[in-house]
């Protein structure tokens, strides 16, 4: 298992599930304090599952760089063309709604869930 723990938020990767899960708020300062999660996304993506599920249900706010930052995960799975992305969201949280839809203009065989 993949983890990364920061005060505001949490992630953790499960290889068996081949699932990421996002916990908390992320509000970080431009997209060098999203590395750590951009890397964690990224060797994921590398690994080439057929399926990577993210789950960001749990995610009360994303500021412009973390969707940036998901942004260009859903890219590089579509460019490596092995990969389904499928994402499940929460429409308690007003913020995925609106960008996790606009995601899938990018990531067309993305399959989002917002429950």
């Amino acid at each position: 298992m993949i983890e990364i723990k920061h005060p505001e938020y949490h992630a953790h990767y499960n290889p068996e599930t081949t699932t990421i899960v996002i916990v908390g708020i992320l509000e970080l300062k431009g997209a060098t304090e999203y590395n750590p999660l951009q890397s964690l996304l990224l060797e994921v993506a590398e690994q080439k599952p057929s399926l990577v599920t993210l789950d960001v249900q749990n995610v009360e706010f994303m500021n412009s760089s973390g969707i940036s930052t998901l942004l260009r995960f859903g890219i590089k799975i579509r460019d490596l063309g092995v990969s389904r992305l499928k994402i499940l969201g929460s429409n308690q949280h007003s913020w995925q709604t609106k960008s996790l839809k606009n995601l899938q203009r990018f990531v067309q065989n993305a399959d989002i869930d917002i429950k």
